[in-house]
């Protein structure tokens, strides 16, 4: 049975002359279902709206044509039909265990053969359709309808049809012409990878240091002719890349998380930006709830589409009509408007807080590489000089004492070091959770990355602590080698004027007033008879016991 939906035209019949102002200015939200219950994930192409509908007391795959006002049921099965797609009359759903379709024109449905279980995320242009897999791990895979054949783009495969091995996960695909983009796990974060079809080659979105130093986590991807968008941050920060001029961009600050916990529902595409040429549109919680928003990508503009204070989510966009999932009546109902007269609220200015939290993050680490480079340049040069000289036999080995009661070898502090094993035990077993049992959070990897940080400090200190500090006495003169890294003082003979000896120190009064200590305790265990008597031969005609 065929029935109507509520949208743009009904609303045209039903306001007639009053219409055209109201549309032109302020914009008029239409609504395209108003079933009691809910309605999920719309997709639109042209000027049909699919989505996912639950009226029937499981999901079924309903749309609407929005120039006749017509909806039209596509799936009736008893059990459920989830996550529709949609690109020039064929609608793509996740059918269980198997993605099938659906001509809108010829009614014919297919469907594809899926080996394993669990297709996710499809996704469709032309005669592609893309999907994530799970086999041993997820994967993207890719079937062509018009040689009916499925091909494999990238993850762990058991098939003969695989392009590339890769045993980490691979999800959320996209397609637009030749270029697929999904996110890919394989560097230790989700990170942005690419495939073209027409040459059969993967393709890095950004090079690895890029990842690994400069950017967090990269959910939800979109892509519209040369431009890929995506999330960062647990969804709070949205950038743009341009594929022909490699080019990275900030788009907007979402604020995701400023929203209650309860609307951050865990639904596939339900928080996802969209774009179409150059407009992106995305969910944001600004005000306290989850609105819609839109960015122009030409002009440099935003505009708000949505006001309602209740939530709007899983926005789609074709052209310049905006479908979304909305609340505002006590279910998810599917809403729609047309944005091209939308006012814009002005250039955008959440973007120059990502401008300012990328660059900030840049100079934080490019400074703190600079300030490691410095201090590991000057440990190097004095520890190069240091054992240059012993080699040179210009210090005598046996005359350099270590002052200091840790052990002698990095070795022995280790393993009498109980927090640093605890801490590297502690350490393996929470990334080892993260990359396997939890799901990619920004947070978690700003916490994983502070305590790489403090494992790496602690190793630093220990192996310095092998480095220094020594003091080398002969019969001329005294070198105080500091901790690495630092420069090395001598102390000739004749700049001593008097010397003390009190409580286990030495203290050698110089020409110039100042005071030197050498404590014979802070000297390890073993070298401190020696030390003792080095220094009494040394400063036997100036010194004085107290």
């Amino acid at each position: 049975m065929r029935n109507f939906c509520i949208c743009l035209c009904v609303i045209v019949l039903l306001t007639t002359l009053s219409c055209p102002s109201q549309l032109s200015n302020p914009p008029i939200e239409f609504q395209i279902t108003s079933e009691s219950h809910n309605q999920h994930l719309p997709a639109i192409y042209e000027n049909v709206v699919v989505w996912e509908d639950w009226r029937n007391g499981n999901a079924d795959i309903y749309g609407c044509n929005l120039s006749t006002g017509e909806e039209f049921q596509i799936t009736s099965e008893l059990y459920d039909q989830e996550d529709p797609t949609l690109y020039d009359g064929t609608v793509v759903w996740i059918d269980i265990d198997e993605i099938r379709g659906y001509n809108l024109e010829n009614k014919e449905v297919f469907s594809i053969d899926i080996s394993t279980d669990w297709p996710k995320n499809p996704a469709i242009y032309g005669d592609i359709i893309i999907w994530e897999e799970t086999n041993d791990n997820l994967g993207i895979y890719g079937y062509n309808r018009i040689t009916d054949e499925k091909f494999y783009v990238s993850g762990q495969s058991s098939h003969d049809l695989h392009l590339i091995m890769n045993p980490y996960d691979q999800q959320n695909p996209v397609i637009f012409k030749d270029i697929i983009i999904w996110i890919d796990k394989r560097h230790g974060r989700n990170t942005l990878c690419g495939y073209n079809i027409e040459n059969n080659e993967e393709f890095k979105i950004f090079p690895w240091a890029t990842y690994f130093l400069f950017s967090f986590s990269q959910h939800t991807p979109a892509l519209s002719g040369d431009v890929v968008i995506w999330t960062e941050f647990n969804g709070d920060a949205i950038y743009g890349y341009n594929l022909s001029t490699h080019e990275k961009f900030p788009i907007a600050l979402s604020q995701i998380s400023k929203c209650k916990k309860e609307t951050k529902r865990k639904v596939a595409g339900s928080t996802a930006p969209a774009i179409y040429e150059d407009i992106v549109v995305w969910v944001d919680c600004r005000n306290g709830n989850e609105d819609l928003f839109a960015y122009n990508i030409a002009t440099g503009e935003e505009f708000q589409i949505t006001s309602n204070e209740k939530d709007q989510k899983s926005p789609a966009i074709y052209g310049n009509i905006v479908v979304w999932e909305d609340n505002r009546n006590g279910q998810w109902d599917i809403y729609g408007i047309d944005i091209s007269e939308l006012t814009p609220t002005g250039k955008n200015d959440t973007r120059m807080k990502l401008l300012f939290r990328e660059y900030f993050i840049k100079l934080l680490v490019i400074g703190g590489l600079l300030l490691f480079a410095v201090l590991a340049g000057k440990n190097v040069y004095y520890i190069v000089k240091f054992y240059v000289l012993k080699k040179q036999n210009i210090f005598k080995k046996e005359n350099l004492i270590k002052m200091t009661n840790s052990p002698k070898s990095t070795s022995s502090f280790l393993s009498l070091s109980f927090i640093t094993l605890l801490t590297l035990f502690n350490y393996v077993i929470f990334r080892f959770n993260y990359y396997f049992f939890i799901s990619p959070d920004d947070r978690i990897l700003i916490v994983l990355k502070i305590w790489e940080g403090i494992i790496i400090l602690i190793l630093l200190t220990n192996i310095w602590r092998i480095f220094g500090p020594y003091t080398y006495v002969d019969d001329n003169q005294i070198i105080i080698f500091p901790r690495f890294p630092g420069k090395w003082k001598i102390y000739e003979k004749k700049s001593i004027e008097k010397s003390t000896f009190r409580i286990g120190k030495f203290n050698l009064h110089l020409e110039n007033g100042k005071i030197v200590v050498i404590d014979l305790l802070k000297a390890h265990e073993d070298d401190q008879i020696f030390l003792l008597e080095s220094m009494k031969d040394f400063l036997k005609e100036s010194m004085r016991l107290e």
